[in-house]
């Protein structure tokens, strides 16, 4: 990730606050060619995957863990297994992605000071992301981390997404979980390095940043409103007068 000045977020609670509200997260490692051994090309696998991030263990990993789980007939699971299988490390090394929860594109019109002043503007997009790196640990459907892993994913998403009685895994009949188990692996990933970065408009100047928040709200739109928020919170003025 590039991380401009203007732009990096490197505080691990923010960063840990940000995967915790946009739990879907983007996975991806890379392989050997496999249809190729001799290309020097690897195969980039991709999966999109909720996540649950495990703060438990802060005192000897500051950083924290990543817990998942993915269909076992994903092609992206089998070759992590080959890659578990084939690496002298018991990890095999990712990157998981996380987007905030609105982008928007940004036209030069609204930078109501720069351009009627030269013209020199540009159209960009508004967004913000967040990326793990680190080790990634394969666990079988007969471990405890995978009914573990089920049961706290299950609760964190029914408690925050629905109302009423929650749903959970002891609501399926026992037999019906364990033949889903086998067919999915568990995910661990004992993160390394996190960054982030909330790319919303901080390097323009006083005018041109109160242009976009005008623009984005002129919208209309529930994600115009929330860009013009982010905005808003991310103004380096704003910031320095607090």
């Amino acid at each position: 990730m590039y991380l401009h000045a203007h732009y990096a977020e490197l505080d691990i609670p923010v960063l840990h606050d940000f995967i915790q509200s946009n739990p879907l997260g983007i996975l991806i490692s890379a392989h050997p060619s496999s249809s190729d051994v001799h290309s020097p090309a690897p195969d980039i696998e991709i999966t999109h995957l909720p996540w649950i991030l495990d703060t438990s263990g802060l005192e000897s990993n500051p950083l924290g863990k990543l817990r998942g789980h993915m269909a076992r007939a994903n092609p992206h699971a089998k070759a992590l297994l080959a890659a578990f299988q084939l690496a002298q490390s018991d990890a095999v090394p990712v990157t998981v992605l996380f987007n905030g929860p609105v982008a928007h594109y940004v036209t030069p019109k609204f930078y109501v000071e720069t351009k009627p002043a030269t013209g020199k503007v540009a159209p960009t997009w508004n967004y913000s992301a967040v990326q793990v790196t680190g080790l990634l640990r394969p666990h079988g459907s007969s471990s405890s981390f995978l009914q573990t892993q089920l049961e706290e994913l299950a609760s964190m998403c029914e408690g925050r997404y629905t109302e009423g009685e929650p749903w959970r895994v002891s609501d399926a009949p026992e037999r019906f979980v364990e033949v889903l188990k086998k067919a999915i692996v568990g995910v661990e990933i004992e993160i390394t390095k996190v960054v982030g970065k909330s790319k919303m408009s901080q390097e323009l100047g006083a005018g041109d940043r109160a242009g976009v928040v005008a623009g984005f709200e002129a919208a209309g739109s529930d994600v115009g409103r929330a860009m013009a928020q982010c905005v808003r919170v991310k103004d380096p003025d704003r910031k320095s007068a607090e």
